[in-house]
């Protein structure tokens, strides 16, 4: 994410425009993983239309989301490829290790993740769960992190966006 960050309680939000992932944890080996769900779908709905509601003078089109999971540890490529398994449902989801899965075309992304040092839950769970597959156990500095990236479209300024991210 080539953008600002901004803090907001135990949340961390960057806005920008969305180039490519680097990864603040400085591990050399760390991965990212994002599911683009169709059940999803009612989330971005939800989202577009509160930000609708707070930002009428906003021309802000629609909304995308999609799940991001930053896996900082070293895996394998078959240990990465088991881990996009485990995440998803191949009936509904998409998956990428590779770049972060986006619309096609969007003026804004923000992400939205845990300051670091703050539980994130989901992050944990997701954690238990690659040990779990891949009957191999995290060492004590390794993590999962979990975000959000939601994807704005429209005739928005970056200030909007900003805003938007409160």
């Amino acid at each position: 994410i080539n953008s600002q960050e901004r803090d907001i309680g135990r949340r961390r939000f960057t806005v920008g425009a969305l180039d490519r992932c680097m990864l603040k944890s400085g591990h050399p080996m760390a991965h990212r993983i994002t599911i683009d769900s169709r059940s999803d779908h009612a989330k971005a709905h939800r989202i577009l239309k509160s930000l609708t509601e707070r930002f009428p003078d906003a021309k802000l089109a629609s909304v995308s989301c999609i799940q991001g999971y930053t896996i900082d540890a070293v895996l394998s490529k078959k240990e990465l490829e088991q881990a996009c398994a485990v995440l998803t449902n191949p009936v509904i989801d998409t998956a990428s290790s590779f770049h972060v899965l986006s619309p096609d075309s969007f003026s804004y992304a923000l992400e939205i993740g845990f300051h670091p040092g703050v539980t994130d839950n989901v992050g944990s769970t997701v954690r238990q769960m690659l040990e779990d597959a891949s009957q191999k156990k995290f060492k004590e500095s390794e993590a999962v992190y979990s975000s959000q990236f939601v994807f704005l479209t429209g005739r928005i300024s970056k200030d909007q966006a900003e805003r938007m991210s409160l």
